[in-house]
């Protein structure tokens, strides 16, 4: 009779000590991306423990050993899971560079798989005798993290922009090959043209270099140019960041497409984003980049110049300030405007007193990942020569956002 007494008040306490829930509920999940220490995007589940165990925490070390996936359409990357307050996280890890391109085709099928049941341990202020074993299924994983990277939060479109460098570098970062119809063409030729524009710095260090271009078949078009900086820099650590904005210095050289005009320039600039002016997304899952605002001195030193009135090589300053802003439209349109405006000191380069201006205005249309067909509508005076021009082409862009923009 004893006995029998002893192993049911054991049998009580076993099972109240180790009692398993096998329904835990999802009360809430989000997912995060990790853009500083070790790269990773991750998926954050927290669970709606019944009221009689709203004090327990997870006991990390019940976890027992998983293997755990991010499923990618046919593709599996592994995942590492560990506790969060009231819940589990899951992590994939991934080079800084392949970050962005991975939540770029993340429009894919895709969830988190477990290969089998997920067992750990909850328990109030590590009491022993308040252990609860819970059991997770692959079903209820796989329900809880379906296509939970389909839409991507305002602070996930943040971090994807700071990965990519930021706006005021995705902005300099694209190439498009435009036709001139012969209307069109100072020429009066059908001329095909490349404007380029990338920069790199910031994201890794505070150094770095730039290049960019309008250069075509017409090589003395008065609108073609050609600007590298091999060396920029920014000012933050040796003076004060205002807001978003940060002091820039660069050295470098630049001239028309022939070189038959071309200087070598020192610049120091204000440059950063303003709030976004206007919404033209009707409600779509567009990336939206700031509009991007950089004001300037140049100083520079001309190496050769093609003025008509013949004068000497001048040394000279020029203040400019432009603006970048890319606006998309709806769900596969976008216009990114593109302008300039700058006064050069030199009496002889600049003999008038005119404040000069250039702009570019690009409608594009999403024809697939990363290319756009354009069409564009160039005007002003090149910053380097003087002369004006203008003309309308059509062509197509590579562009940066493409990807980002499912």
């Amino acid at each position: 009779m004893k006995k029998n007494i002893l192993i049911l008040i054991f049998t009580t306490i076993s099972t109240i000590s180790f009692s398993q829930i096998t329904t835990l509920a999802l009360k809430d999940f989000d997912t995060k991306i990790n853009t500083i220490g070790n790269k990773s995007i991750e998926v954050n589940l927290f669970f709606d423990f019944p009221n009689k165990y709203k004090e327990y925490i997870i006991d990390e070390g019940s976890i027992n050993n998983v293997n755990s996936y991010l499923v990618i359409g046919n593709k599996k990357n592994k995942l590492n899971e560990s506790p969060i307050n009231k819940g589990l996280k899951f992590t994939l890890t991934i080079e800084a560079e392949k970050l962005a391109e991975r939540l770029e085709n993340i429009n894919l099928e895709h969830q988190v798989q477990i290969e089998k049941d997920l067992i750990f341990e909850i328990w109030e202020n590590k009491k022993e005798n308040t252990r609860i074993k819970i059991t997770i299924t692959n079903d209820q994983i796989t329900k809880w993290t379906h296509n939970v990277f389909n839409k991507l939060s305002k602070a996930q479109k943040e971090a994807l922009i700071k990965e990519k460098g930021g706006e005021a570098i995705i902005s300099e970062n694209s190439i498009d090959l435009g036709y001139i119809p012969e209307s069109e063409s100072v020429s009066g030729k059908t001329e095909v043209s490349i404007n380029f524009k990338y920069q790199n710095y910031w994201k890794n260090s505070d150094l770095g270099y730039s290049f960019e271009g309008l250069v075509g078949t017409d090589s003395k078009d008065s609108l073609n140019f050609v600007s590298v900086y091999p060396i920029i820099t920014s000012l933050r650590k040796s003076s004060t960041k205002i807001r978003d904005f940060d002091f820039i210095g660069k050295i470098g050289f630049e001239g028309n497409q022939t070189f038959t005009s071309w200087r070598v320039s020192a610049d120091i600039s204000l440059q950063g984003i303003i709030p976004n002016l206007i919404d033209l997304t009707a409600g779509e899952n567009r990336l939206r980049l700031k509009p991007v605002i950089n004001i300037g001195l140049k100083f520079y030193n001309e190496v050769k110049n093609n003025r008509k009135i013949n004068t000497d090589n001048e040394i000279s300053n020029q203040a400019y300030a432009d603006f970048y802003y890319y606006i998309p439209i709806h769900k596969t349109f976008s216009l990114t405007l593109n302008g300039k405006v700058f006064y050069d000191f030199s009496a002889k380069v600049n003999p008038n007193k005119d404040v000069n201006y250039n702009f570019d205005a690009v409608l594009g249309m999403n024809v697939a990942k990363g290319v756009k067909t354009v069409f564009k509508y160039t005007k002003g005076n090149n910053n380097i020569t003087f002369e004006k021009g203008d003309y309308f082409s059509i062509g197509v862009l590579s562009d940066i956002l493409g990807g980002m923009n499912k």
